[in-house]
């Protein structure tokens, strides 16, 4: 964002005591189009979330909420001129902080999705490709 560091933040996304994770209503909706776009062979009937426990700075609650055992879609494929790159996965979760010579918790908490793909870009003109496409 071009807010101001810790400006948009709530009690939720840095763990305050006594909070409780909130869901995104558009997250899974928005995921589902991804995996359609991706051409996903395997969506997922249920949505189950993970917590992964890590401390580290840019996680101030310790703990990401994550559909990485889970994922929403599995088994994918994106069409890149002659190349094919495969999709393992996309899962859903939340983004950490960002952390440059401080840590700005704007972001901390949002939803993204995640695209996981089997070793098919062999370059960084690739990955580029892919991430227009």
């Amino acid at each position: 964002t071009t807010a101001a560091p810790n400006t948009r933040v709530c009690g939720v996304c840095l763990g305050e005591p006594g909070s409780l994770p909130v869901a995104s209503r558009d997250a899974p909706v928005l995921g589902l189009k991804a995996a359609v776009a991706l051409d996903c062979d395997e969506l997922a009937e249920t949505l189950e979330w993970d917590r992964k426990n890590y401390q580290y700075p840019d996680l101030p609650k310790g703990y990401q909420i994550t559909q990485a055992r889970t994922p929403l879609a599995r088994k994918g494929q994106v069409q890149i001129d002659d190349q094919v790159v495969r999709i393992t996965s996309l899962h859903l979760e939340e983004d950490s902080a960002k952390t440059t010579d401080t840590i700005d918790h704007n972001r901390a908490g949002i939803a993204l999705a995640e695209i996981v793909t089997e070793p098919d870009l062999r370059s960084g003109k690739e990955a580029a490709a892919f991430v227009r496409e």
